[in-house]
Order: C-alpha cells, then sequence, then structure tokens
C-alpha cells in the first residue's frame, strides 16, 4: 500500500510582502501556518513544512537546491522523506480547507503524476495538490536545467485536474495572500450572508459551495425550511418535511 504524507510550502522569499513571513501573518486570532497545519492534520497522515534552511523543526525539511522556488521544495520534499506522494499547499492559503486535500488524495494512485485544483475563472493551482514520488527523475532534470516553473512540469506529467465547479468548492479557499494589498482584503472578507428559498431554489448553489466538505448544522424554528434545503442540498438525506 502505498504511503502519502502532505507539506506546507513555506520555503519562499515573500518578496512581494516586502519580506514578511507570510507564514506568520494573522487572520482571526492564528497565524496562516497554524490554520493551514491545523487543516491539515485533519488528513491523518504525516505533516511536514518546508523550509528554505535547516531547521529545528523536527517535521522541517530543507532545500536541497537553493532558491528553487515552490518546485524546488516539492522536489526536496519528495527526495527526503522516501514516501510515495505528498500533498502539497503553499502557506499564502490561509483560507484552505482539508477537503481540498482529501479529494485530491481520493484520485492520488498509479494513474496520475499528479492531482491539482483549478478554480472558476480558469486558474490552475499547483502549489495546493498531490504529486507522486514518480515526478522525482523529471523533477530533478528540470531543475539542473535551471527552469524552476511548475507550470513547465506539470506539461511533462500525466496531471488530473480537478475543478471547483464540478466538485461544488468554493473558490475562496484557493485565495493567495501573497501582497500586502491581498491581506487588506483578506481582513475585510465577512461572514457570507445568503438568500434562499427552498421553493424555489434560489442560493442552493451557492450555499452548497460554501458547506462543500465542511460539518454544517441548520437551527431555526419548525417550518422555516431546514429539512426542505438539507433535501436540496442532500437529495439522499430524503427528510420528512412538515409542509
Amino acid at each position: 500500500m502505498e504511503q502519502y504524507g502532505c507539506v506546507l510550502l513555506k520555503g519562499g522569499k515573500s518578496s512581494r510582502m516586502g519580506g514578511s513571513d507570510k507564514a506568520k501573518l494573522l487572520y482571526r486570532g492564528k497565524s496562516f501556518e497554524e490554520r493551514i497545519k491545523g487543516e491539515l492534520e485533519q488528513l491523518g497522515l504525516p505533516v511536514f513544512v518546508s523550509e528554505a534552511k535547516k531547521s529545528p523543526d523536527p517535521r522541517a525539511i530543507p532545500d536541497l537546491i537553493p532558491e528553487a522556488g515552490p518546485l524546488g521544495g516539492i522536489y526536496s520534499c519528495l527526495k527526503q522523506t522516501g514516501l510515495d506522494g505528498l500533498f502539497f499547499v503553499s502557506c499564502d492559503m490561509p483560507l484552505f480547507a482539508s477537503y481540498l486535500g482529501k479529494r485530491a488524495l481520493m484520485e492520488a494512485g498509479d494513474k496520475w503524476d499528479a492531482v491539482i485544483w483549478k478554480t472558476r475563472d480558469g486558474r490552475i493551482h499547483p502549489v495546493c495538490g498531490w504529486y507522486s514520488a514518480r515526478c522525482l527523475p523529471v523533477l530533478e532534470k528540470q531543475l539542473l536545467e535551471k527552469n524552476g516553473k511548475v507550470r513547465d512540469l506539470l506539461g511533462k506529467l500525466q496531471v488530473k485536474v480537478l475543478e471547483t465547479e464540478n466538485e461544488h468548492v468554493p473558490d475562496r479557499w484557493f485565495l493567495n495572500v501573497n501582497t500586502p494589498q491581498a491581506l487588506g482584503e483578506l481582513t475585510c472578507l465577512k461572514t457570507p450572508v445568503f438568500a434562499v428559498s427552498g421553493k424555489t431554489g434560489e442560493g442552493i448553489d451557492e450555499l452548497t459551495h460554501c458547506f462543500a466538505g465542511k460539518r454544517t448544522a441548520f437551527a431555526g424554528p419548525s417550518g422555516v425550511g431546514k429539512s426542505t434545503i438539507t433535501n436540496l442540498i442532500i437529495p439522499e438525506a430524503n427528510m420528512e418535511t412538515s409542509g
């Protein structure tokens, strides 16, 4: 049986953030690193941290090739852990949810060299995905050519692309906070409010996207539509309604 793990990538220079360590930035009282590690730990796999240099953290994995970007981190972790595959997520994704890793790992195996995500705007997210150890020869060759572009690597691999639209996953989970402006936008995010109707179906798709991969509780007095909406989101629930 293949053995997997997961990795928080945090070996970058944070140049667009003025050199500030993005992993230590705060959102709702927790650092990005703490938030993302907490989500990764829910996958039930060993959690590692990709660092530019050696660290006292026993889970830290230093880059074998200096200043090679995310590609260098992916290569170094696959090489040094000896595992069959690793799920990676960048430290500048504070809204990352464990479901993204869980869903990617469901596709992991012999058929694919990598499993990555694509959001509704057409963007692919190569640093939120699973990579097989089979990628190592291709990774090493590309790094020796001084090419650190992850997108070029993907063109040489068998890649499964999971689309947020098809998977009913909210795009906001992929928010990259790598500039002061993006950090400002993050701090201004409010709890979303949905206008939903069990009769017309209004707002059901948006609500489904928000709930994807989460445990959710509906609360309210009898007759307001909790069971009706649950049946629309999860038809197999077939809950009895009062209507």
